[in-house]
């Protein structure tokens, strides 16, 4: 008898514990979505990076994985909440991935954070092994090895090829914060296209005339026009 109690108390604290953490979670968040989104900054001249064109850089980015001391605002979004820092990446007008807004690629992330705390409470209570929660992760790394291609497309860097995939995934599988951060450097502070013009796939860029008063957050945020 005591031993069923202990199982029961031990499937029922496995299961208050992944509500109370992916709940925790959530807020925090929406919370840093809420306060990134609502901040503005312009990166300096000096920190704007040319993307190299030889052979030998064909295949990566501007900026390294680990290069967290160029843009510390940056980095320190990346480290304590990578959620809004790729929203915004992803939502930007240089990338456009999808045609998604900040707030959707928000919101489809807590999404994936409320359904994972479920799946595993399941788990948990079910004493089964991770066969709910792992389709979920591995969803969500094809979502963002789908936008780390779809920046190098956009930059024309090498895209498409096993290489790129495989180095995408273990990258966003291994060092999430990492991702996030070189992706937002890409997109934030690397010159070479216009950084007014929403860069989508198979549609010219913008006239002169219709970017006359665009006002645009350059370090991967939303585009906003001026009347």
């Amino acid at each position: 008898m005591d031993e069923e109690r202990r199982e029961r108390v031990g499937r029922d604290f496995l299961v208050y514990f992944n509500y109370t953490v992916m709940t925790r979670i959530v807020v925090w968040v929406l919370f840093g979505a809420l306060l990134y989104d609502l901040k503005a900054t312009t990166p300096l001249r000096t920190e704007m990076r040319q993307q190299s064109r030889d052979s030998s850089s064909q295949n990566n980015f501007a900026f390294g994985l680990c290069e967290c001391c160029h843009h510390c605002e940056t980095s320190c979004w990346a480290i304590w909440c990578p959620c809004a820092l790729w929203s915004a990446t992803a939502s930007s007008p240089k990338s456009n991935f999808g045609g998604w807004s900040f707030w959707q690629l928000t919101f489809l992330w807590v999404g994936f954070y409320l359904l994972s705390g479920t799946a595993g409470a399941m788990e948990a209570f079910l004493e089964i092994l991770p066969a709910l929660s792992l389709p979920l992760l591995l969803i969500r790394i094809c979502i963002q090895v789908w936008h780390r291609q779809h920046l190098r497309k956009k930059c024309d860097l090498d895209h498409g090829n096993c290489c790129t995939l495989t180095e995408d995934a273990c990258v966003w599988c291994f060092c999430t914060q990492c991702a996030a951060m070189q992706e937002a450097l890409q997109v934030g502070f690397v010159e070479g296209m216009p950084l007014t013009a929403p860069l989508t796939d198979g549609h010219p860029p913008p006239s002169q005339q219709e970017l006359v008063g665009a006002v645009v957050r350059v370090d991967g945020r939303q585009a906003f026009r001026q009347a």
